[in-house]
């Protein structure tokens, strides 16, 4: 079962257009998995990739919520809102959602990231002591080097810089974001945090290298934490010929069945 919903912020601010996935098996209830998209994209994720990992998590038995953070997607809000603590804010959203929902068990909750995504989710698993594990697609360890000098000297003076891509229009990044990328620390939070993490990562990944991947398992110190490792680039030849993606779909959803 899927279904467009509208979410509200915490602050009741704004709506979070979210799907939400639900196994149709006639359970009482399921464990369910937030999935937050990389930088400029939107629930949908580059070639469709959440749209067909919700549908093998629904086909494993686990629901889950896929959305647009701020500035993206069909998300009515200026991407200049669009800061570390802002979608951390908008997971907490989610989650508030979930325990509302008697179809979701909150005691059984999962979060996958996919690039910035993927820093976004080692965030919340620091700030949400409700996640029992974590994905992360090639997660970023840094962010730091999406803004240029000139974009932060720009931002310093006007409080945002245009960031381009080649896939969308261009986007206002706000000097809060810079400032909140420049101090982020995500290895403290896995160490601390202590919870299981499947990496998947390209070997062939030139946006984020695949070592980043490797240290932050590493940091979790869990020993259900695992580094899968496929030769392909950042988005997982999703529009190639020659597809890595359904292996790292599979694997995700076989691996967060034995967690959650």
């Amino acid at each position: 079962m899927k279904q467009k919903v509208m979410i509200k912020s915490l602050d009741a601010a704004y709506d979070i257009v979210s799907v939400v996935t639900i196994p149709e098996t006639n359970k009482e209830c399921y464990p369910v998995v937030v999935l937050c998209h990389g930088t400029g994209s939107n629930k949908d994720e580059a070639g469709n990739l959440y749209v067909e990992l919700a549908a093998k998590l629904e086909e494993t038995g686990i629901a889950s919520v896929r959305f647009d953070f701020v500035g993206n997607g069909d998300s009515k809000e200026d991407y200049i809102g669009y800061t570390l603590t802002s979608a951390v804010s908008d997971v907490k959203s989610i989650v508030e959602f979930i325990k509302q929902n008697a179809l979701l068990d909150e005691t059984r909750m999962g979060i996958v990231g996919f690039s910035q995504g993927g820093s976004v989710a080692a965030l919340s698993v620091g700030a949400i002591k409700e996640f029992k594990c974590m994905v992360g697609w090639s997660a970023a360890l840094s962010l730091e080097s999406l803004a240029t000098d000139e974009m932060r000297k720009t931002a310093d003076v006007q409080g945002w810089s245009w960031l381009d891509f080649d896939f969308r229009d261009s986007v206002r990044l706000s000097k809060q974001w810079m400032d909140e990328a420049a101090k982020m620390d995500l290895i403290p939070i896995l160490n601390k945090r202590h919870l299981p993490m499947l990496a998947a990562a390209g070997t062939l990944d030139t946006v984020v290298p695949c070592e980043c991947s490797k240290k932050m398992v590493e940091a979790t110190n869990h020993p259900d934490s695992e580094l899968y490792l496929v030769e392909t680039d950042h988005i997982f030849s999703v529009f190639e010929h020659d597809k890595a993606w359904p292996k790292v779909i599979a694997k995700t959803a076989s691996w967060l069945k034995e967690q959650l």
